[in-house]
């Protein structure tokens, strides 16, 4: 599992700057005090130390500044800022330690590289020029760097190890930002490629309701015919029969009062989501379900607490339940049940069934596009509404096989809050 502040590196450039302007601060303090103590060259130290506490102080603003950011993205102009204190600090601490000859003069090419990659092409034009005229500038006015105390330590020695140290620094450093550039392009790319997913499956579900509403529309006539003929009916039959045409017309009046009820909502967009007390949800779920299958008995769940916590809840996320408590009815009439839990906030639902279930191919990709069980009536276009409802409302649909033979459909789903009495 990636640390937090690891996340935040991989997502902000902002936060990268800052750590890397940490390193910077830590190695020319190391470089300071070796050149001092252990090669005993006296270095002009007011200066170069109160360098190092503007370069301090720079990075705790820039820490408060990346503290206060709410969409995680810096602005440009922010981060041109950095790059040009950094290409500045970095010129002061070589004036004063050997200009243009100190071996770690080319870290001036570091800023560069990175600001080409993270600042719009203007911004990284300015710090080339920058760079370029305070490179220039320290090859004719700097302080030289003094002779090193120790007799077997030549200037050319100490320039060369200089150059080597400057290739370590400079390899670390551009491999460590195309290895984050690299995170962030496959973090882009899993977005760009769950987004796409996103799309086609809102595409699949666009084209079912627009089917569905002409469906709906022309479903009105066939619906109040029946129910004229069943009136008849019921006045011809024996009267063994007439329980079972009953039953016939309370489905006709369940089906013209969802048709009633769905081309309100689309007229008004009633479509926003109320808080409700999860077991007055799963109650009304559970009371709809008994009127669209009455010969479907459910094991329903034992000892709700009244107290359980609150969800939002709308007509389309009812829906969805019924959905998938319609599956597992038709490929287990005789035993589904339904279950809870809460954990951390959210609430889980678990719609237990022993029908064939779902090939092991075939779960992962369950509710992401149509999928059939092993049965004519298998889970497929439910399961792909239900799952698009439950993830508008912050939750998810996982599909697993149930020890013994069938399914186990989990619909998670966050918890407003706590109820009290």
């Amino acid at each position: 599992m990636t640390p937090p502040y690891f996340k935040l590196l991989l997502q902000s450039p902002l936060a990268l700057l800052i750590a890397l302007r940490w390193l910077a601060i830590t190695g020319q303090s190391l470089a300071i005090a070796l050149a001092e103590a252990g090669l005993g060259m006296h270095l002009p130290l007011l200066p170069l130390c109160l360098m190092l506490v503007l370069q301090l102080l720079f990075n705790i603003w820039s820490m408060w500044c990346l503290a206060r950011e709410q969409t995680g993205e810096t602005p440009p102009d922010q981060l041109a800022l950095q790059f040009t204190f950094d290409t500045l600090a970095l010129a002061v601490m070589l004036y004063f330690t050997g200009g243009a000859f100190n071996p770690f003069v080319s870290l001036f090419l570091v800023p560069l590289a990175i600001a080409a990659v993270m600042v719009p092409v203007a911004y990284t034009c300015c710090l080339v020029i920058l760079t370029i005229f305070l490179y220039g500038s320290l090859m004719d006015n700097s302080i030289p760097l003094p002779e090193p105390s120790a007799a077997m330590t030549s200037q050319i020695s100490l320039h060369l190890f200089g150059m080597w140290v400057n290739f370590i620094i400079s390899a670390c450093l551009i491999t460590g930002f195309v290895t984050y550039l690299s995170s962030r392009l496959k973090g882009s790319l899993q977005t760009l490629r769950l987004v796409r997913e996103q799309n086609l499956r809102q595409e699949q579900i666009l084209a079912l309701a627009t089917l569905a509403a002409g469906t709906a529309h022309e479903l009105g006539t066939p619906l109040a015919t029946m129910a004229v003929v069943m009136a008849d009916l019921e006045q011809d039959v024996p009267e063994n029969l007439k329980a079972d045409v009953r039953l016939v017309q309370q489905q006709i009046g369940v089906c013209k009062e969802k048709l009633v009820r769905m081309v309100l909502e689309v007229r008004q967009g009633s479509t926003d989501a109320e808080p409700m007390p999860l077991i007055d949800f799963t109650e009304r779920v559970l009371e709809h379900f008994s009127l669209l299958r009455p010969t479907v008995k459910i094991q329903r769940p034992l000892m709700m607490s009244p107290n359980a916590g609150q969800i939002a809840v709308d007509r389309q996320l009812e829906q969805a339940l019924l959905n998938l408590l319609n599956n597992a009815a038709d490929v287990s009439p005789e035993d589904v049940s339904l279950r809870y839990q809460i954990r951390q906030g959210r609430v889980r639902l678990e719609i237990r069934d022993r029908g064939p279930g779902l090939a092991a191919d075939l779960m992962p990709v369950a509710g992401s596009r149509i999928v059939r069980s092993s049965t004519e009536n298998g889970m497929g276009i439910g399961l792909l509404l239900s799952n698009a409802t439950v993830e508008r409302h912050g939750g998810e649909v996982r599909i697993s096989p149930r020890e013994g033979g069938g399914t186990i459909v989990t619909v998670s789903l966050p918890i407003l809050g706590e109820l009290h009495e």
